[in-house]
């Protein structure tokens, strides 16, 4: 969506809501104003929304939030968060059919394989952003 890319990486104590607001709330602090954020967990996002808020800025108008695990939070919000997450069974059948190759090898290598993710396209981001992900995810499926 935009010509330039620059990453700061924030680490935070915890992965819950709170911890995501002070770290982004501290993030805003200073003179860098991202347009996406993305954390590690859907605790973080809903602490990176409530930070945003509290400061004035638009989701996703002028800022949009992706969650990382998929699991949701105990926050209770009107919008609905875009997360990223990763099928557990999916996840379980790669793992297993490499072991079996890897026991077929009599321990040898197994090359490792990609998992796309799959993204839970929701209001935290913008309809551009939730286009391209559809996209990926068409592409992927």
């Amino acid at each position: 969506l935009g010509q330039e890319i620059q990453m700061r990486v924030v680490v935070a104590g915890d992965r819950d809501e709170e911890m995501g607001r002070q770290a982004v709330k501290e993030l805003f602090e200073g003179s860098f104003r991202p347009d996406c954020i993305y954390c590690a967990g859907d605790g973080l996002a809903m602490g990176a929304l409530m930070a945003a808020q509290e400061a004035g800025i638009s989701v996703p108008d002028d800022l949009s939030v992706i969650g990382g695990n998929g699991l949701g939070s105990n926050l209770s919000t009107d919008r609905e968060l875009t997360s990223m997450c990763h099928p557990i069974d999916m996840l379980g059948n790669r793992l297993v059919s490499m072991l079996l190759s890897r026991v077929e090898l009599n321990g040898g290598d197994v090359p490792g394989v990609y998992l796309p993710p799959i993204f839970n396209l929701g209001e935290s981001t913008s309809a551009d952003e939730n286009a391209i992900l559809e996209e990926l995810r068409e592409e992927e499926g």
